[in-house]
């Protein structure tokens, strides 16, 4: 991704300049209004409206500028019988059930994932095994390189386009910590015009110590060390240096969980004649094989206040008008706090849990800058537009 020579911001040649962007996931406006972070560097601090989704689909409309309808990305998981690769695990059931339950799950994993070379994030988490032959996973290719929407031209797309020398890395490359190590030796090359870090980790940190203030408070200061550090750097070998940290999403507490699985069991419906169901921590999805099921579930569901069915009014606002039904026929989204236990990303919820719907009042992302009256994004699709007119000038 190194193509050659530093050039300028939006092509200038008179002096060495270095755009910098810290993704850091989970990065919640409600954690960061009041606390210290960068404070004599950024004179921008602002919350940005998220979108209803997990990281798989908030990374995606970041890296994107375009909603999940027209990226196509949204739940990790969505209905593909034919394409699913781990579809040949149906036929070596009978040898699975004699292996241990994690190492089983460990094999399905390592041989799905290699031999139809994902190189996306590629994770069953809690998925039943016998489910997984009737799932396909949204990201088959690594979204941190060009080509890795397949969909939608991503930034990395334009920067390789326009030749632009930059570097990217992500968890794929090692730990947050090696990131900035990484990120760190790129800038003393001082041949990067942009440089983009996807730093995962706050993310885990928050769902398990998100209502541990103190504890985020020193793992926030970690951070804003290492940034400083980073930039610190880069301010000794280029001549100007502008920077931007942003999130995908925040992080809501757990306030209640409910078990909708059993909910859904207990209604003598047959799933996979009536109907199938994916559960995620915050919405359970469904497609319907007949008109009776969808009537007895929906009725079942709407009783409860924990949560709601999703109308056409709210996907169109949404951006979630898929051309098919990959992401479910239905889906029911849980109230902001209430967490679906258990489900197929784990059996205890989390302390704390994101993927609630954006007007929740902790899923505004973060945004921080050092660059003053350019940039005023609203919804975290405006994250792309400033990368592309902060490096291309478009």
């Amino acid at each position: 991704m190194d193509k050659g020579t530093n050039v300028g911001r939006a092509g200038s040649q008179q002096k060495k300049v270095v755009s910098i962007f810290l993704l850091i996931d989970a990065l919640g406006w409600t954690y960061m209004k009041e606390r210290s972070f960068m404070d004599k560097e950024a004179v921008v601090r602002m919350p940005v409206k998220s979108i209803l989704g997990f990281s798989s689909a908030a990374i995606p409309t970041i890296l994107s500028g375009k909603m999940p309808q027209e990226h196509g990305f949204w739940s990790l998981f969505l209905r593909s019988e034919e394409g699913s690769p781990f579809k040949w695990s149906r036929s070596a059931n009978s040898l699975l059930r004699f292996v241990p339950g994690r190492l089983a799950r460990k094999v399905v994993e390592e041989v799905s994932r290699k031999y139809h070379g994902y190189t996306g994030y590629f994770e069953t988490y809690k998925i039943p095994l016998k489910e997984l032959p009737n799932y396909d996973i949204s990201e088959r290719r690594s979204i941190y390189a060009p080509g890795g929407l397949e969909t939608a031209p991503s930034i990395f797309d334009l920067w390789e386009e326009a030749n632009l020398p930059y570097e990217s890395y992500c968890y794929k490359n090692g730990s947050d910590m090696e990131l900035f190590k990484m990120g760190t030796a790129k800038l003393k090359e001082a041949k990067c015009r942009a440089l983009f870090l996807y730093l995962s980790e706050i993310d885990a940190f928050l769902h398990k110590h998100c209502k541990d203030a103190d504890a985020f408070s020193r793992k926030l200061a970690e951070y804003e060390g290492k940034v400083r550090d980073l930039l610190a750097v880069a301010n000794e070998e280029y001549d100007e240096v502008r920077w931007f940290v942003f999130s995908d999403h925040g992080m809501t507490p757990t306030v209640e969980t409910h078990d909708l699985m059993a909910e859904v069991a207990g209604l003598k419906l047959d799933e996979g004649k009536d109907y199938k169901a994916f559960y995620d921590s915050t919405m359970a999805r469904f497609w319907f094989m007949n008109e009776e099921s969808r009537s007895v579930i929906t009725k079942a569901l709407e009783k409860f206040r924990f949560g709601r069915w999703l109308t056409s009014a709210d996907n169109s606002e949404l951006g979630l008008c898929f051309k098919d039904n990959r992401y479910g026929d239905e889906v029911f989204i849980m109230n902001p706090g209430c967490i679906i236990e258990p489900c197929y990303m784990g059996d205890i919820a989390p302390q704390g849990m994101h993927g609630f719907h954006p007007d929740d009042k902790y899923a505004d992302a973060s945004f921080f800058t050092n660059i003053a009256d350019e940039y005023n994004p609203k919804l975290i699709t405006d994250f792309f537009e400033v990368m592309k007119k902060e490096t291309l000038g478009l």
